[in-house]
């Protein structure tokens, strides 16, 4: 993991009328409340240890008013996933994930309970992508197919 540095400073990479992307190490965003009411966490919470990913949701959760709601995404410890991360840094098929990249293994059980000591209403936890990605060597026609069917189940 690496360690924030003060000399690195997020930078806006996209601003519309109604949102804002920015790239950025999490503890250095420094975002301001007014006008923020949904937050997208999307593939973070796997590379953060637990007590910082807590403390992101805790300031997440200072920010958003009454209403306001995080998405947030990880993939999931009771999954295949562990089993092909594993496989992939045997493979040297990507840089080293296990321990290096993703520093944490959540699960839905896992994250609900982040959510909720981090002072949200969990209002939904699910499983998407259980079987379609893996489909997808097979034939894009059938994972798209599988990604509906696993989407409206």
């Amino acid at each position: 993991m690496r360690t924030p540095t003060p000399s690195r400073s997020p930078q806006l990479t996209h601003a519309g009328d109604r949102v804002e992307f920015r790239l950025g190490l999490a503890d250095e965003l420094a975002l301001e409340g007014e006008g923020i009411n949904k937050i997208a966490f999307l593939g973070v919470l796997e590379h953060l240890p637990p007590r910082q990913a807590l403390e992101a949701l805790e300031g997440f959760h200072g920010l958003l008013p009454v209403g306001g709601r995080v998405v947030l995404s990880t993939p999931n410890g009771r999954s295949l996933w562990p089993l092909v991360e594993w496989t992939m840094d045997r493979l040297g098929l990507a840089p080293t994930m296990a321990d290096e990249q993703h520093v944490s293994a959540w699960t839905p059980a896992s994250v609900a309970a982040l959510g909720w000591r981090a002072g949200f209403e969990v209002e939904h936890v699910g499983t998407v992508h259980l079987v379609a990605p893996w489909a997808a060597v097979l034939s894009m026609r059938l994972a798209h197919r599988l990604h509906a069917f696993e989407q409206h189940a």
